[in-house]
């Protein structure tokens, strides 16, 4: 591939790995995103990737203790 022009570019900013895994139950009442939290897993069923609102992102992150990302 080198030297090939590609025109589809996305932007990524820096991700963070966690020391250990999180629970994704504990997060679903905490979530905005997430209308229904009885049925919570259709939310995120099917989607490999999926964009949430800023203030979810910065949940998770507490809830990680990741902190400066």
């Amino acid at each position: 591939f080198k030297g090939k022009v590609y025109p589809l570019r996305i932007s990524l900013r820096p991700i963070a790995v966690f020391p250990k895994p999180l629970d994704f139950r504990e997060l679903v009442p905490k979530l905005g995103f997430i209308k229904n939290k009885r049925v919570w897993a259709g939310h995120i069923r099917g989607k490999a990737m999926r964009e949430i609102p800023e203030r979810d992102f910065e949940t998770v992150l507490e809830v990680a203790g990741v902190k400066g990302v």
